[in-house]
């Protein structure tokens, strides 16, 4: 289930960016009249018997994906145990996905067992169609990047209590902090809470997520797993914490996203039909949070400590900047456009560490793709972050170079060329809000903090379970207050 940190290997539309044209993908070339004809995409030979490459998708899925669409081109098939996945790679599928997928993708067979586990049948991640666009539109302002840029002198206080925990000399797991960390800073931006959230919960919460997600949606896992004692404290605690906050917030209502939920399920019956609906999206924001931010802060971090050159280039621009606004971190905004080497540190590690490396669907009817037939039902894997690595988009792909953001370069703003966010209809509702939120505390913990990796000489591993992440092996060591 690991793999080496190695750049030669491999070093969820963000709405930015996207300017230069790329092939057209046309409706004959879609549903062309002779469908029928044309054939299936070649299939990935080999592997185990009755599990076929599974072992292979499981330890590094994006390794995987990446070698074969090299071998095989940006159509291909391959087989886990008795279910088939066709994949869609790069440019031209992030385009399909994007001018097609309503027509041709759906996404509610992914979640259906995760929906009907936590009763929840108009979750906005499994539905389609009109009630997923109402579901959206309704969200839509409670996530945006304009929340980032209001609550961003608080995102600095919060991180500063947070990490500011850590004493000189204390060894810390960096996959723990920054779970801790972001679902603070969440709970700060959607709940309205100035408290820090339980450092306990944060960590428990998300592997609880994390094992959920790895039952009832990847189903990697058996079902009986669930009945693990630890998996049912875990979830106990997490909706102890979400009826604690309905109460809350339905005695003492305000200007807060849980407030706003309530709200919500009062006026539009239609998406709130269940308790487990209501549930949900009080405790949704912590998830995506900690799964997004969280994780890709921890990358950063490892890029900081194991490149030194890197690490004192951006101190020193993050550094000029704050001099330059009275001491205080400047806001998201500012960051992003005066300030490059932040910039470019957040955007290379969101490309060379994408979460959300592809988007999983199914095929409502049949349709062609690069000239293969992808037939009705199919279990469809759009790789929307192949181009990342491609070098036709970044130069020297697998290098992390926080200048080819700026210009004249600005390589990412090719087309489809950068898609951490996912794209299409399902592209995730808070990128912009997360990706502020992101430059934000890591200008916070650079001006701030001075640390080290705990043990410079081992190579730390990179997991999936589900998500990319870096293992618990990964710890820093405090060396101090900076600022």
């Amino acid at each position: 289930m690991t793999d080496v940190i190695d750049r030669d290997a491999v070093q969820a539309a963000c709405p930015m960016h996207q300017q230069s044209e790329s092939t057209k993908v046309s409706d004959d070339a879609v549903a062309p009249h002779n469908l029928d004809a044309l054939p299936l995409p070649p299939l990935v030979e080999g592997g185990l018997p009755f599990i076929g490459r599974g072992l292979e998708v499981m330890k590094h899925p994006l390794k995987f994906m990446l070698k074969y669409e090299k071998e095989l081109g940006d159509c291909y098939r391959f087989k886990v145990a008795n279910r088939e996945y066709f994949v869609l790679s790069n440019v031209d599928a992030s385009e399909f996905a994007a001018k097609n997928g309503r027509e041709y993708l759906k996404s509610g067979a992914l979640w259906a067992d995760f929906a009907k586990e936590w009763d929840m049948p108009n979750q906005m991640l499994g539905l389609d169609g009109e009630k997923h666009a109402k579901s959206r539109r309704l969200f839509k302002s409670k996530m945006s990047k304009n929340l980032a840029v209001e609550c961003h002198q608080k995102f600095e206080e919060v991180t500063k209590k947070v990490v500011g925990e850590l004493q000189a000399g204390q060894v810390e797991s960096v996959r723990d902090l920054t779970r801790y960390l972001v679902n603070s800073l969440v709970s700060t931006a959607f709940n309205g809470s100035s408290e820090l959230i339980d450092k306990q919960f944060a960590i428990d919460a998300i592997d609880w997520q994390t094992q959920t997600f790895n039952i009832f949606v990847l189903k990697k896992w058996p079902r009986l797993m669930k009945w693990r004692p630890s998996f049912k404290r875990k979830g106990k605690a997490v909706w102890d914490y979400v009826e604690k906050t309905i109460a809350e917030k339905t005695q003492n209502p305000g200007d807060d996203f849980a407030s706003y939920v309530l709200e919500l399920a009062r006026n539009n019956p239609d998406l709130f039909e269940t308790e487990g609906d209501l549930k949900f999206n009080i405790v949704a924001p912590l998830f995506a949070g900690a799964d997004t931010v969280g994780t890709t802060s921890t990358f950063m971090l490892h890029e900081l400590c194991f490149n030194p050159s890197l690490r004192e280039r951006v101190t020193a621009a993050v550094d000029k900047a704050v001099a330059e606004n009275g001491g205080a971190i400047p806001s998201p905004e500012f960051l992003k456009d005066h300030v490059p080497e932040l910039y470019g540190l957040c955007m290379e590690t969101l490309r060379l560490y994408p979460t959300a490396f592809s988007i999983s669907r199914t095929a409502t009817q049949s349709f062609a793709f690069k000239g293969y037939r992808i037939p009705k039902d199919s279990e469809v894997l759009v790789v929307t972050t192949a181009a990342h690595f491609d070098e036709r988009f970044y130069k020297y792909p697998r290098k992390f170079d926080i200048d080819r953001y700026s210009a004249p370069r600005e390589e990412h703003k090719a087309r489809y060329a950068f898609q951490p966010y996912g794209v299409g209809t399902h592209v995730c509702l808070g990128a912009g809000f997360a990706e502020l939120l992101f430059l934000t505390l890591a200008a916070t913990i650079i001006y701030h903090f001075d640390f080290e990796v705990a043990d410079p000489h081992r190579e730390y591993q990179q997991i999936f379970d589900p998500s990319l992440g870096i293992e618990t092996g990964f710890k820093i060591r405090m060396k101090g207050w900076r600022h």
